[in-house]
C-alpha cells in the first residue's frame, strides 16, 4: 500500500488503464442484496471505479482509501452523491448498523482481514430478509437448497457412480434464466411466489408486501414507464454428470 500513498504515485494513469468490473458482476452482486439501499461503503476505493457503479443504485456512497493520493485523484470527477476520505479498511469512520452493502474491489489483499470484517459486521444494519412485510420466513424450508444452489448435489451424483460431474454455475456458463418482463409484469409475477400467498393468508390485514417493493423499486430506479421492457436474469446452477 504505501507504493499507492507516494505523492509520486501516477493515479491519473492508474484511473485510465484499470479494467471495470462486468455489469454482469453487478447484476449477480444485486440479485443476492436484499437490503436497502440508503447507504453502500466502498473500502479501499483507489480511483472510485466501484463507488461509481455503485452512485446510480444507493442514495449515498461512501469511498475510503488510505491513500491520500488516490483520494485527491478520485474526488475531482465523482458523483454528488459519492464521498470520498482517507481512511483505513480497519477503522472506518462512519456510525454502527449505518451501512445497507459494504464492499473492496481487489483491494482486500491489503487489508488485515479479520480487523477488516470486524468493522464491516460492526457497519451493516441487520439482514432485512426476515423482517416486517418481508417474505423470508414464508418459504417453504425446500427454498434454502435452491438460495444455496444445491449444495453438495454433485458429491450425491458421484456417490451414486456418475462420472465428469460437474457444477455449472451462473454467470460463469452465461446465462441460465431469462425472461423480458416489464415491471408491472415482474410485479405479477413476485405475486406467484409461495411465500407471498402464505404471507398473505396470515397477515390479510398488512399493506401488500410485492406492491411496497414494487413502489420502492421504480421510486429508486427512477422508472417513469411501468411498461417499458427489461431484460431480466436469475442466478442459477446446473449439475450435470455421465453414466
Amino acid at each position: 500500500m504505501a507504493t499507492f500513498s507516494k505523492a509520486s504515485f501516477n493515479a491519473a494513469a492508474y484511473l485510465k488503464f484499470r479494467p471495470d468490473y462486468s455489469p454482469r458482476l453487478y447484476s449477480a452482486l444485486f440479485n443476492y442484496h436484499r437490503g436497502q439501499r440508503d447507504l453502500a461503503v466502498d473500502v479501499g476505493t483507489g480511483t472510485c471505479q466501484v463507488a461509481k457503479a455503485l452512485a446510480p443504485l444507493f442514495g449515498i456512497v461512501q469511498a475510503t482509501d488510505p491513500s491520500e493520493t488516490m483520494v485527491k485523484s478520485a474526488s475531482t470527477n465523482v458523483a454528488s452523491n459519492i464521498t470520498v476520505s482517507v481512511a483505513s479498511a480497519e477503522q472506518l469512520p462512519f456510525p454502527d448498523t449505518s451501512a445497507d452493502l459494504v464492499v473492496s474491489g481487489q483491494a482486500a489483499h491489503w487489508f488485515e482481514l479479520s480487523k477488516f470484517y470486524a468493522e464491516a459486521y460492526r457497519l451493516l444494519k441487520a439482514d432485512v430478509g426476515t423482517g416486517p412485510g418481508q417474505l423470508g420466513p414464508y418459504w417453504e424450508s425446500g427454498r434454502q437448497i435452491v438460495d444455496d444452489k444445491y449444495p453438495g448435489f454433485e458429491d450425491v451424483a458421484r456417490a451414486a457412480g456418475f462420472k465428469d460431474v460437474e457444477r455449472w454455475e451462473y454467470p460463469a456458463k452465461g446465462q441460465m434464466i431469462e425472461k423480458n418482463f416489464s415491471l408491472n409484469d415482474f410485479q405479477q409475477y413476485l405475486k406467484t411466489w409461495s411465500a407471498y400467498k402464505t404471507y398473505g393468508d396470515r397477515h390479510p390485514d398488512q399493506p401488500d408486501p410485492v406492491d411496497v417493493f414494487i413502489e420502492d423499486m421504480a421510486k429508486r430506479e427512477k422508472v417513469t414507464d411501468r411498461e417499458e421492457v427489461w431484460e431480466v436474469e436469475w442466478p442459477g446452477v446446473v449439475i450435470i454428470g455421465r453414466k
